[in-house]
């Protein structure tokens, strides 16, 4: 399970835990690539990212609560 690989910090500080995957995986680099392309994104916008397999936690706040 994802949140067994996340350290408890990280998961106390997030705004957001994005998490993807693709049905038909044929290369792990295709996640991989998601991943980068998401952080990428989230850090020209100025937030702070950590990327950890198909998971993506940020402390950019995607969602109003």
């Amino acid at each position: 399970m994802v949140a067994d690989e996340l350290s408890r910090e990280e998961l106390e500080t997030a705004q957001s835990i994005i998490l993807f995957d693709i049905e038909e995986l044929v290369d792990f680099k295709e996640l991989d690539n998601i991943g980068i392309e998401i952080t990428k994104f989230l850090e020209s916008k100025r937030y702070e990212c950590i990327v950890k397999n198909d998971t993506v936690i940020t402390n950019a706040k995607l969602l109003p609560y």
